[in-house]
């Protein structure tokens, strides 16, 4: 026995820096097993050395070596010795592997058993045998015919299940424009639902998740958003000519849904991806591509002006995506008017932030409302709604100044005539439109004091509206619920015998403000600045309540502070007037005149270092005045 394992040992290389391999030869009844153990299984090769395969290469290794042993300075016969030797040790090897294959390959046949069965007795021909390749060819073929028969079925079903997907789309968009039915946008939605049932490829996904978001369904649309975008991603990877503008497209979509929950920094990340594409795509198809490059530019610049310490950076994406689309073809002349004016407006709503360029922004105002007037009176259905937009934010920037008051309630009024009149017939869609200029027009109304009770109305009226848009979609309304809860604290403040009315309303603002300030201080941070400050006014009236309102005087400042180092020539203003009115509080409210003169110095000093940059007179004149 030791014999034959020292034999085995020297064919296996066991003993050479080869692959680790255990081997124990054992005797069992009248057979003897190898037993093999290599590094990534263990095999029982049984009975091998009896093979006829073994014997008839051992039985040549023999007789080469027997030449050899007569005739030693043969070179031919030791080469024909060596070739013996490497024959019996591929076949060792060989079945070694065809072992483990054997462990690793399912027996799922009655052929597969047998020949396995005779693998291991070592009756290798009769393995063969049994696995006869005709009867497996003629399965073959038979097999490969039904898949064959049932990949054309399967093909068939397919375009059978995008017909049908099709008719659900269209009884979709046709429930949609059905406004008699009292929930369109509910059974709408179960049609698409059954659309994606019978095919869920992206562009069913994305005609949902497009609905949705018209709708103002942002968090379901989202998810489809996203599922899209992973397919066309991992489309666009085979054939980016086919699915890269889709692509673009989807980023665009999602970074508009984003950017409406007030999800800035995501937007503007999907945004610059979504541009980076359109900018690619544009250089092999202008014509296509260069008015997508476009709305790119505009919703980016859109949430980077939220960040108020980035208008430049904005104003230069409004102005590259003006100057592209004025030199676009007018093959659509009423829908390069309508783009033109949207742009105008966007650009008007940052110019109009600079109060050294009021002008500027009026001219640009005027020009948008020109041509969405042309456009309205030509097909009011679909422009509208871009009529109503310009009203509004035109009215609101004039509201601003008291010489043009009558000209923005004006503006205001109409827009609201519209917004009421498109809400009645589809609530989802402009309900949040209607209630931003009921706002707008009640901040206006509240400028007059004798007109407070009107303005109050209004107030409450947008308030209701806000709330009941915050139940459904809290990320998107929050700030414009925080906002109107703030206006109509202030109004009522006037009025000493609900300042606790006030309070409450102030209270509430100032949660909203905190939570978003955590997600987006750049974006909330003056909002949240501005609540702490007209609270602690509020209640620095009552002398008991003295600590309470230092404590938010403190708050005040001190974030007041923290945005003045990030962007000082967006802030300074903000930072002096807290300074100029916790000076006051102290002054007049507290007797503290020690303490008032610390806040009005520091306030002093910071408008004379900026003098240069700002108009800093009419502030320091409004304070001098209250002393």
């Amino acid at each position: 026995m030791s014999k034959l394992s020292d034999w085995w040992l020297n064919l296996t290389g066991a003993k050479s820096g080869g692959e680790k391999t255990s081997i124990q030869v054992k005797q069992v009844a009248d057979s003897t097993v190898v037993i093999v153990s290599g590094s990534e299984s263990s095999v029982n090769i049984t009975n091998m050395y009896r093979s006829t395969d073994y014997q008839s290469l051992f039985s040549g290794l023999e007789k080469a070596r027997e030449r050899v042993k007569k005739y030693p300075d043969d070179l031919e016969l030791s080469q024909d010795l060596q070739e013996m030797q490497k024959k019996l040790e591929d076949f060792k090897h060989d079945v070694q592997k065809l072992a483990k294959d054997f462990n690793k390959i399912p027996i799922n046949t009655e052929r597969q058993r047998l020949a396995k069965q005779h693998f291991d007795a070592g009756d290798y021909q009769a393995a063969r045998t049994v696995l006869d390749t005709r009867q497996t060819d003629q399965e073959q073929k038979s097999l490969l015919d039904k898949q064959r028969c049932l990949q054309g079925e399967q093909a068939e079903v397919s375009n059978q299940l995008q017909d049908n997907a099709n008719e659900y789309l269209l009884m979709a968009k046709l429930t949609a424009i059905d406004y008699s039915l009292p929930d369109r946008i509910g059974q709408a939605s179960g049609f698409y639902e059954s659309a994606l049932q019978s095919a869920r490829t992206p562009e069913n996904i994305f005609e949902y998740a497009k609905f949705l978001q018209d709708n103002k369904q942002f968090h379901p649309a989202e998810a489809l958003y996203l599922e899209a975008l992973e397919l066309y991603q991992n489309l666009a990877i085979d054939d980016p000519t086919a699915y890269e503008p889709s692509l673009a497209k989807t980023l665009n979509n999602l970074g508009n849904i984003f950017g409406k929950c007030n999800r800035r920094i995501e937007a503007e990340d999907i945004y610059r991806k979504a541009l980076e594409l359109y900018r690619k795509l544009a250089e092999f198809d202008p014509i296509t591509h260069k008015p997508n490059i476009v709305y790119v530019l505009n919703n980016l610049a859109t949430v980077v002006n939220i960040d108020k310490s980035r208008q430049a950076e904005a104003e230069t994406l409004y102005r590259e995506a003006l100057a592209i689309w004025r030199l676009l073809d007018k093959a659509d002349p009423d829908d390069y008017k309508c783009k033109i004016a949207g742009m105008l407006c966007n650009l008007a709503e940052l110019t109009g932030a600079d109060n050294n360029r009021q002008m500027e922004t009026e001219t640009l105002y005027h020009e948008a409302l020109k041509l969405n007037r042309e456009l309205a009176k030509t097909d009011p259905a679909v422009y509208e709604p871009e009529l109503a937009w310009t009203l509004n934010n035109f009215g609101a920037f004039l509201s601003k100044e008291n010489s043009n008051k009558e000209e923005a309630e004006a503006f205001l009024r109409e827009a609201l005539e519209i917004r009421r009149r498109l809400t009645s017939a589809n609530p989802a869609a402009y309900e949040p439109e209607h209630a931003n200029t009921v706002l707008r027009l009640g901040i206006l109304v509240s400028s007059n004091i004798e007109r407070s009770k009107e303005a109050e109305a209004l107030y409450w009226e947008a308030l209701k509206l806000y709330r009941r848009l915050a139940v459904g979609n809290p990320r998107v309304y929050e700030a414009n619920l925080a906002g109107t809860l703030c206006h109509l604290a202030k109004l009522i403040s006037n009025d000493i015998e609900r300042h606790s009315k006030s309070e409450e309303l102030y209270h509430e603002a100032l949660d909203i403000w905190r939570h978003l300030d955590k997600a987006d201080r750049a974006a909330y941070g003056k909002d949240l600045v501005n609540t702490l400050h007209h609270l602690g006014c509020l209640i620095a009236v009552k002398i008991e309540r003295k600590k309470e309102s230092e404590i938010f005087f403190m708050e005040t400042l001190e974030l007041s502070r923290q945005l003045f180092e990030n962007a000082p020539l967006v802030y300074c203003d903000n930072l002096i007037h807290v300074l100029g009115n916790i000076g006051l509080n102290y002054l007049s409210n507290w007797q503290d005149p020690n303490t008032a003169q610390k806040y009005f110095q520091e306030m002093a000093i910071l408008a004379m270092q900026y003098a240069q940059h700002k108009d800093k007179s009419e502030a320091l004149t409004d304070v001098t005045q209250s002393h």
